[in-house]
């Protein structure tokens, strides 16, 4: 099998050679990122430290440094190393969110 490279597949997907298959791309990519936010929740422990991705909202978020207090089923409690906003306490965050410091 040719490996294929992310510039020949977004060129592919870009000039509409792949325009049938769009929805089974989109699935597949979704369902690798929740096999990834799953994974890095397994391996997250209470007292770890982790930053908020580039893709956190409200956007003073990111980078910023707070520690694991809790884990729920879906979600982690974390508390912020610096209050920053209205995030002075513990505040409760999707695992896509964040990632290890």
């Amino acid at each position: 099998m040719e490996k294929l490279t992310f510039g020949a597949i977004n060129t592919a997907i870009i000039c509409g050679e792949l325009d049938n298959e769009l929805d089974l791309i989109a699935r597949g990519i979704q369902t690798r990122r929740e096999m990834l936010n799953a994974q890095l929740k397994n391996s997250l422990n209470v007292g770890d430290k982790v930053r908020f991705k580039d893709n956190t909202k409200p956007t003073y978020m990111r980078g910023m440094v707070a520690t694991i207090i809790s884990i729920k089923r879906e979600r982690v409690v974390v508390k912020m190393e610096k209050p920053v906003g209205r995030f002075s306490g513990s505040l409760t965050t999707p695992v896509s969110l964040i990632e290890k410091a």
